[in-house]
């Protein structure tokens, strides 16, 4: 009596296994750069993911907090103006988000003639890919 039972609960265990995932990179020639997954809209589905989950988006909260931290240490750095619009802060608290979300950030360094450091703009991190040529980062925004 009791072996057919197991046996259907086995079968159905089997059934339920899913398939291992095959991560295969491709690539647009045109552009010159690595697609993340087949359609190119990995980041835009984790982001629309974790929006339609109120579970995925406590736990990104949590876990955001943790990589933010206490910021940085110095309030003079805190203070002071990462670019026209925004502080340090305020920079860090971007960046920070993204390395949550997809263990990435994008930092837009602008420099004068004199090739000083004027300004520190956050790239959102799903407008960048992975260059074909030598697999440095690439960001399109």
């Amino acid at each position: 009596d009791v072996a057919p039972f197991n046996n259907q609960i086995n079968m159905r265990v089997a059934a339920l296994k899913s398939r291992e995932r095959v991560s295969q990179a491709s690539y647009s020639l045109s552009q010159k750069i690595r697609f993340f997954d087949t359609d190119n809209t990995y980041p835009q589905r984790i982001l629309k993911a974790i929006a339609n989950s109120s579970t995925a988006t406590s736990c990104l909260d949590i876990y955001h907090k943790f990589v933010r931290g206490a910021g940085f240490t110095d309030p003079v750095l805190l203070a002071k103006m990462a670019n026209k619009k925004e502080t340090f802060a305020q920079l860090h608290f971007k960046i920070s988000k993204d390395f949550a979300t997809f263990t990435g950030y994008a930092i837009h360094v602008s420099y004068n003639m004199l090739l000083d450091v004027v300004a520190y703009h956050h790239v959102p991190f799903e407008h960048c890919r992975y260059e074909v040529d030598n697999e440095t980062f690439y960001c399109k925004w």
